[in-house]
């Protein structure tokens, strides 16, 4: 790190820390400190003007916005705090003029038109006879449907308009109020007396010019008030130059060139004469379509289709004119048929959204919407990454189900706008790039939680702004960065992902954790349940060992269906545990996961798995009883577990169960016999022999094994040591009969192990050899 970027995170690590304990003078000398080494830093500006509203210093926060704004003019949410300033200032007419541009400049960019709407309300409630400010609220109003507040400011308007001496823009605007909502009295009443008002005489002097408005103070430069104009009823125009615009004229152009393709080459069962009439049919239909008779073309179209006519562009066509005419559930059939065709999939699901809009079916436009979103963002983003996207898509519409319709409509509304817009391909393109590591991190961050958002341009410079900063080594300017986004986004996840992952980078793994945490439960109540475990999982890199994490991603794996996950991490789990010495909360845990693996659609593996924990458990307590369960179970699940059959040898030898030892050291060399897998039956028998030397039926079996094995000097050198152990114990009949085995191999000094054999056969007691 240069010695100014270090200069300036110290700054900036004590100017964020002062503004969080509300330590506001501070704050104000750490920004103007970092502000002598970067005078147009937007966020630095921006935070010097919070911390001075904050300390009941509006006049020099006026200034720090105003600053920020000229180096950021189409930047809303600086020319709201300038309003807000102007306000408490006591300035009402300014400040009306900086909300009524906030307003303007939301809508510019094609954001939530319920801000705007918020910041038109705030202009006129500091300046009532704001003509422009009133304008702007009736052309919102009407556009959602609220025409009683529509009708409210016609009826405003057309008092200011007739105190202004402009009577005929007042009827004219009263006459446009019982255009969107007929017999209203009031309305009428106004009307009448303006009638009157023009057949007197004399009329009073205009307080002011026909439609003058306020100055526009300096810090809004080039600022031009709306004049009143004629205002639409159907407030849903189709999405021209959106996908869907350019899938209309697709559609239209490819009928057009087929009608004139050669027969002989589009049929495919050589029956040239169906062909002919069908392209007959279709060319008729594009015609009447075109020359506006829709009726006709409808039927033309529904007459092709009968007769074998297919293809997405029919189907598409057709969509259309139904919906001209008002057939909703027929229009959304055809575009189906349509969507089915991938080039045609994304202005289908378009068209489809705008025929459930214009119909109020706004849940099922929402569900269109985010399918064309779908369609875009998937290959933006690389393989191993799709199918965590196409999750959260599966469930995105979901998350709205128990909103108010008004925030659906809002949220529908933006994701139209979003298409409608041009350039939009170039803005998904950015995003991706502005989202920066968060779009290549597992879980991806999709476009939904990006594009329609409010603010959804000044949220995304923020990340890609604060990941800047922590690859410069400037973590706390780029946490700060991302506070000032939260005042315009505070639900937005990709927001507090950054910070999390800010966090992480300082060290701060606890309060890393606790965001992720805080995101994967978002995720999960959105129902995006591959995020919400990736989120879980990530909190878990940082921290391993915090059981509370993996619990929540256990819950999450099991409520998902992803059983093998959960069981994964139930044994990481209870591993957790032992590692903290608390090994009856870690056989819990395992009792916990033998549940889960005792459902039909596990196999039995993870069963033997957890069984296999469990018997260590066992036998750290040094509960053999217990342990023998585990491990008989074990075999009774896979007899061929070899693991489990040596360690029932080495507990029913603790128990003193010698037969029942022999028996399953038997069993597990019959085994090896079997599948001729002398090695490993070695191997076993080598380490049972070191680790229980002096047990004769053990070391009789790894000689016997050797034998069979043709490795003779191995298996004498075993022969002899057995032959002692059983003298030694008394048990001469059996060594006579290891010491004959011994004496028929000849090996060199044979003599001595026959001298020891005519001993034992005199009945005389040798003990061992040497």
């Amino acid at each position: 790190m240069e010695r100014g970027d270090r200069i300036l995170w110290t700054t900036m690590k004590s100017t964020v820390n002062a503004a969080w304990r509300e330590g506001w003078e501070e704050a104000i000398h750490g920004y103007r400190c970092a502000l002598n080494q970067h005078p147009d830093d937007i966020d630095l500006l921006t935070g010097l003007g919070i911390a001075y509203s904050k300390s009941d210093r509006p006049e020099k926060a006026l200034r720090a916005y105003r600053k920020a704004s000229e180096l950021a003019p189409e930047d809303p949410a600086l020319l709201e705090r300038i309003g807000a300033a102007l306000e408490k200032l006591g300035r009402d007419e300014e400040a009306a003029q900086a909300y009524l541009f906030c307003g303007n400049r939301i809508m510019d960019r094609e954001q939530d038109p319920r801000l705007a709407a918020r910041c038109w309300e705030a202009a006129v409630r500091l300046h009532p006879r704001s003509v422009a400010a009133r304008t702007e609220l009736l052309r919102h109003y009407q556009s959602v449907g609220k025409i009683d507040q529509a009708v409210d400011q016609c009826l405003v308007l057309a008092s200011i308009y007739a105190e202004s001496g402009r009577a005929d823009l007042a009827v004219r605007i009263c006459r446009h109020a019982l255009g969107i909502s007929p017999h209203q009295d009031e309305v009428l009443a106004v009307l009448d007396e303006l009638d009157r008002a023009t057949e007197e005489p004399e009329l009073r002097e205009p307080d002011s010019q026909p439609g003058q408005e306020l100055s526009p103070p300096a810090d809004l430069p080039g600022f031009a008030p709306p004049e009143f104009g004629p205002l639409q009823a159907d407030v849903t125009p189709r999405f021209r130059g959106s996908p869907l615009d350019s899938t209309a004229h697709r559609a239209l152009r490819e009928l057009a060139g087929s009608i004139f393709d050669d027969p002989s080459t589009t049929s495919t069962t050589g029956d040239t004469s169906r062909s002919e009439v069908l392209n007959l049919l279709v060319a008729r239909a594009v015609d009447l379509q075109t020359r506006g008779r829709i009726g006709a073309a409808i039927g033309s179209y529904e007459e092709a289709i009968t007769k074998g006519a297919a293809g997405p562009a029919v189907h598409f066509n057709l969509g259309l004119l139904y919906e001209d005419v008002g057939l909703v559930d027929e229009a959304l059939d055809a575009f189906t048929c349509a969507a089915s065709d991938s080039s045609y999939a994304l202005g289908s699901h378009l068209a489809m959204a705008e025929c459930c809009q214009r119909w109020d079916r706004v849940s099922d436009a929402l569900e269109h919407l985010t399918s064309a979103l779908r369609i875009v963002d998937l290959p933006t983003v690389d393989a191993e990454h799709a199918g965590d996207l196409a999750d959260l898509y599966a469930h995105h519409a979901d998350r709205y189900l128990d909103e108010d319709e008004d925030v659906v409509v809002a949220y529908a509304d933006s994701l139209a706008a979003f298409f409608r817009q041009s350039g939009w391909e170039e803005r998904v393109e950015r995003a991706r790039r502005q989202l920066g590591a968060l779009s290549r991190e597992r879980p991806v961050v999709s476009l939904a939680e990006v594009i329609a958002v409010p603010y959804a341009e000044r949220i995304l410079e923020s990340i890609a702004t604060s990941q800047n900063y922590v690859a410069r080594g400037l973590p706390y300017t780029a946490v700060e960065t991302c506070h000032f986004a939260l005042d315009f986004g505070p639900d937005h996840l990709a927001l507090h992902r950054q910070l999390g992952e800010i966090s992480a980078k300082m060290g701060r793994i606890d309060q890393a954790v606790s965001t992720f945490v805080v995101v994967a439960d978002s995720y999960a109540a959105r129902g995006a349940k591959r995020h919400a475990a990736g989120m879980y999982e990530r909190a878990l890199q940082l921290s391993p060992m915090d059981t509370d994490v993996r619990a929540r991603l256990i819950e999450q794996l099991v409520r998902d269906g992803e059983l093998d996950g959960a069981l994964r991490h139930y044994l990481l789990l209870a591993d957790s545990y032992s590692r903290l010495a608390q090994m009856e909360r870690a056989r819990e845990i395992y009792d916990d996961a033998l549940r889960l693996a005792s459902r039909d659609e596990i196999g039995v593996s993870w069963t033997v798995r957890i069984l296999h924990r469990i018997g260590d458990i066992d036998l750290q307590r040094i509960e053999w009883e217990r342990a023998v369960s585990v491990y008989e179970r074990i075999r009774s699940l896979e007899p061929d577990d070899e693991k489990a059959r040596l360690a029932l040898v080495d507990l029913y030898y603790r128990l003193g169960r010698r037969q029942q030892a022999i028996q399953e050291l038997d069993e597990l060399l019959q085994m090896y016999y079997t599948r001729d897998r002398i090695d490993d039956l070695l191997a076993v028998l080598g380490d049972s022999v070191e680790k229980w030397p002096d047990r004769i039926s053990i070391r009789a079996r790894l000689a016997e094994a050797y034998l069979r094995a043709g490795q003779t000097d191995a298996a004498l050198a075993h022969l002899e040591q057995l032959g002692d152990l059983q003298l030694a114990a008394g048990r001469d009949t059996e060594a006579e009969a290891t010491i004959r085995a011994i004496v028929a191999l000849n090996p060199p000094g044979v003599d001595a192990f026959k001298s020891v054999l005519r001993q034992i056969e005199g009945g005389q007691v040798v003990g061992s050899r040497s």
